[in-house]
């Protein structure tokens, strides 16, 4: 079975470029940031050493370009994965394939929920010959769609403080439409499924499969480390340094299901919310 133009994300567009700024990470919110606490370290630290953003030929962040029969490690999420706000060597999915060796696989795309990255690796999984593959979605209330008017697939992000914005695609008059994408059991159906989906395609190409649904209750590096923060909103380098230890922890005892409900709370994604 095969999806219509089933490896679409939108980075496709920065294929074999830089960016010095990407997604929520923008100049323009750094310039208003920066004035209002011109004494922050890590501020300080972004504006000497900036951040760039390199896509390969395929708009995936990763160092090197992909090609067919390409063995590595195959990485699966959202921002948090991708790594936006951070220099790539402080993102968790680096730092674990910095510890275990081999191509750096990097599938993440920044505001998707797991149904993007089901579709993303059924569409790669015949091209890659991946050894292990990592996935961290901690957003269950993110949902994918095909319009057949654009020829692309489209992300409902439903998990911010204000979900009537989210319902932008003609789809707002539907009151049913907007309560069953916010009820509990269809968004825990839908990343189950999804979830079930990626690990058997991990089974079927032999390949070790890991996955940390979320993150909580992390400690902060201590010591004067900078950076801490990232140069945007999202999680700070604790965080990712936190998520790599649990997974290299995976790696050595064995991974062990543990997909928790109060993540399909859906104030509890609210609070959350990172794009």
């Amino acid at each position: 079975m095969v999806l219509d133009n089933a490896k679409y994300h939108r980075a496709m567009v920065w294929a074999s470029k830089k960016l010095d700024w990407f997604a929520t990470d923008s100049e323009g919110s750094f310039k208003e940031e920066l004035p209002e606490d011109p004494n922050n370290k890590d501020l300080l630290y972004y504006k000497k050493n900036p951040i760039t953003y390199k896509f390969n030929n395929y708009g995936f962040r990763s160092h090197i370009d992909f090609y067919e029969g390409m063995e590595g490690n195959i990485f699966l999420g959202c921002s948090h994965t991708f790594g936006i706000g951070h220099h790539l060597e402080n993102v968790w999915s680096w730092k674990v394939n910095q510890a275990i060796g081999g191509n750096f696989i990097n599938l993440s795309i920044g505001g998707s929920g797991i149904s993007t990255a089901a579709r993303i690796l059924h569409a790669y999984k015949d091209f890659f010959k991946p050894k292990n593959i990592f996935l961290h979605h901690p957003h269950p209330y993110r949902y994918e769609h095909f319009n057949p008017a654009t020829k692309r697939w489209v992300v409902y992000m439903c998990n911010t403080s204000n979900s009537n914005d989210i319902f932008n695609h003609g789809l707002n008059s539907s009151p049913y439409f907007k309560n069953m994408l916010l009820d509990p059991n269809t968004a825990k159906r839908n990343y189950l499924t999804n979830y079930y989906w990626i690990k058997n395609i991990a089974k079927d190409l032999g390949a070790n499969f890991y996955c940390i649904p979320i993150v909580d209750n992390y400690k902060v590096r201590k010591g004067n480390i900078i950076p801490e923060r990232a140069r945007d909103q999202h999680h700070n380098v604790s965080y990712h340094t936190h998520l790599t230890n649990l997974f290299l922890d995976q790696i050595k005892n064995g991974y062990k299901e543990n997909i928790p409900d109060y993540m399909f709370h859906y104030k509890w994604d609210v609070k959350r919310n990172l794009i």
